[in-house]
């Protein structure tokens, strides 16, 4: 993993999405909200910390994926967490969660562009490393094997259990397509340079 630089938030979200998503909110809860056309949400939780991430996903509700083409856009249609370009289907991950952290869901600041693999392997757990947040150096490749170690430099236990968590949470070291395409892009590079270097890419 390395550094992502926040981007700032696009126009026309805060009306398309943080607005509209607030509304969603307060109707699943039965709470005073604007008028909208259309059929009406049931009302299900009290409270909108007490609305289940499953109801969030809903494809009527998950209005965050109207920021999918920017999210790509602006970060180059990279995955945040593992620095690929991401071939599939992009994903939204919500950083902190939706099952804990509901009023986040609309929030762009909330907002990781990832693949669906890692987006699925992050799921609701919250010991990764924030990429906005990652350090230089955290994190090493070795260059002949496409593993992702710590960084020798670190020397902070707390860093340390949270990369190291971070590697075992996300997978990073054994999803063979990660792993494989640190290591073709490293045999490119190598054998732009050098002719005579036996690479198979």
């Amino acid at each position: 993993m390395m550094r992502v630089a926040r981007q700032v938030e696009p126009p026309g979200f805060h009306a398309d999405v943080r607005l509209a998503g607030e509304n969603i909110l307060l109707e699943l809860t039965g709470a005073p909200c604007q008028a909208r056309k259309g059929r009406k949400r049931a009302v299900v939780a009290s409270t909108i910390g007490l609305i289940p991430a499953k109801e969030l996903e809903k494809s009527q509700n998950a209005i965050w994926r109207k920021a999918i083409p920017e999210l790509k856009r602006l970060y180059k249609n990279t995955c945040a967490y593992v620095g690929v370009k991401i071939d599939d289907i992009a994903h939204v991950d919500h950083f902190r969660p939706l099952s804990k952290y509901q009023r986040q869901a609309y929030d762009w600041n909330n907002f990781r562009l990832s693949s669906p693999l890692v987006n699925t392997f992050k799921g609701d757990h919250e010991d990764v490393l924030d990429p906005f947040l990652i350090q230089p150096g955290w994190f090493e490749l070795t260059l002949l094997t496409g593993v992702i170690e710590p960084g020798r430099q670190v020397s902070d236990p707390a860093v340390l259990d949270s990369i190291r968590a971070t590697i075992k949470r996300l997978r990073l070291n054994e999803n063979q397509t990660w792993v494989e395409r640190r290591r073709e892009a490293f045999d490119r590079y190598v054998a732009f340079h050098d002719p005579y270097y036996p690479s198979n890419y």
